[in-house]
């Protein structure tokens, strides 16, 4: 459910789902500084690809390598700006309010018929506007909505939170454990990390829970969603029964 939701009914919240992409089932766990996890999802859609999965989920790493990371990813910076635009908001609701009373007055002056609802039909019109403008700053430096070629969808996604990929502390795969799988998946997630500047030799662990769900195709995130929650709650990462060998 929503967050707006959770609260208004009182849920215990157990995660936040902070980022999902169409591309092979993965769920990254991650931890904010007040300790509420964000799990970002990854799928790899339907289509002719390899049973692998493909490489798909590669495209959440995508942007534009910058020598000067954009101020945005900085949560000092976003509270910055996101205040002063709330200044500017608060300035213009004046300003409006103002203005409107210039034009009443004018009315009154030339003898114009002022209708008994015009006041509080503008008012309510300015009041509307500010909160359109309150909702588009809080998805600008609140949420980090929209893209940037040069922040990549996972690193804005875990921005929002503070976090950096070297705060993702457990991934749960597709783990098919075919000779595909083997030569795909771990490749594109050690890819991704190391594209996405995560400090070598921070490892990640790894859930592959299919020997025990089997495919479950449509629903194969929201069960590995439902097994790193377990994990959370558990504070235990399992292992892999079928894995022979770690290098």
């Amino acid at each position: 459910m929503t967050a707006a939701m959770a609260i208004k009914m009182g849920a215990p919240i157990r995660a936040v789902v902070a980022y999902t992409a169409t591309a092979t089932c993965v769920t990254a766990l991650t931890h904010s500084r007040d300790f509420i996890p964000n799990i970002n999802i990854f799928s790899d859609k339907a289509g002719r690809s390899v049973p692998a999965p493909g490489r798909g989920p590669l495209s959440v790493a995508r942007e534009i390598a910058s020598p000067h990371p954009s101020p945005i990813l900085d949560l000092g910076y976003r509270a910055r700006q996101l205040e002063y635009r709330r200044r500017q908001i608060s300035q213009w609701m004046e300003n409006e309010r103002d203005l409107l009373q210039e034009e009443l007055e004018l009315r009154k002056q030339s003898g114009a018929t002022v209708a008994a609802d015009f006041v509080s039909a503008r008012s309510a019109a300015i009041e509307q506007e500010a909160v359109r403008q309150e909702k588009d700053a809080l998805a600008t430096y609140g949420m980090l909505e929209g893209s940037d070629p040069t922040i990549a969808p996972l690193r804005r996604a875990l921005a929002v939170y503070g976090l950096t990929t070297d705060d993702v502390g457990v991934v749960s795969i597709h783990g098919t454990s075919t000779k595909a799988n083997e030569a795909n998946e771990t490749h594109i997630y050690n890819d991704m990390f190391k594209h996405l500047g995560r400090t070598p030799g921070n490892a990640v662990p790894v859930i592959a829970q299919k020997n025990l769900t089997g495919h479950p195709k449509g629903g194969a995130a929201a069960w590995m969603m439902n097994g790193i929650c377990q994990s959370i709650i558990t504070g235990v990462v399992p292992g892999n029964r079928n894995a022979e060998y770690v290098t």
